[in-house]
């Protein structure tokens, strides 16, 4: 045997071998790392995607949240100063109640300065009405405010007599606050419970 034979015996017995064992194992591992590489590239693809879509979603939350906490402060301004002019109301009310008791019948006025001194509980709390509608033009409903402003304007019919100033005044107070209580449950968003 010539060492040309046994060249070629050799060549062909590793072309045997190459195309029989290696080339299987070489494609095999090429296919697999293929499969490896378009599987990252799609994790790729897919956290990419999941990054947008959480940002979106923070950004719709994040919006919604400033919208909802907005909302709730205006509530709770709302809410504060439809308490604030129901109390300032009462308070001008039991004023007005003490004026009238001291005016008329047994308990009439001892002195000038009891009265006096009544009168400047009046006063007051005619001044925390007014703070109040003051706030109140700025966050309530329009409506609620006219009616206080009307109040304002003339509480008490424009009588002369203290007693009956007293009396008018306390029936307007009463009208007053069944139509803020009215005016609130609408402008808050309460149903009114019987």
């Amino acid at each position: 045997m010539n060492a040309g034979w046994i060249a070629c015996i050799a060549v062909i017995l590793l072309n045997i071998l190459f195309y029989v064992i290696w080339k299987p194992y070489v494609s095999g591992y090429a296919e697999e790392k293929g499969k490896r590489l378009a599987t990252k590239e799609d994790i790729e693809n897919v956290i990419v995607q999941v990054r947008a879509v959480t940002h979106e979603t923070e950004s719709i939350r994040t919006e919604m949240q400033s919208g909802m906490w907005e909302r709730q402060t205006g509530w709770n301004q709302k809410r504060d100063i439809y308490g604030g002019l129901l109390k300032a109301i009462g308070d001008l009310e039991m004023v007005n109640v003490k004026i009238f008791s001291l005016t008329r019948g047994p308990l009439q006025v001892r002195s000038p300065e009891e009265l006096d001194r009544n009168m400047q509980e009046v006063t007051s709390a005619a001044t925390e009405l007014r703070r109040w509608y003051s706030l109140g033009l700025i966050f309530i409903e329009p409506e609620a405010c006219e009616l206080v402003k009307s109040f304002i304007e003339n509480p008490d019919g424009g009588l002369e007599r203290p007693d009956e100033r007293a009396v008018k005044t306390i029936e307007n107070l009463d009208k007053l606050r069944i139509a803020i209580v009215n005016t609130a449950q609408r402008d808050l968003g309460l149903r009114r419970r019987n």
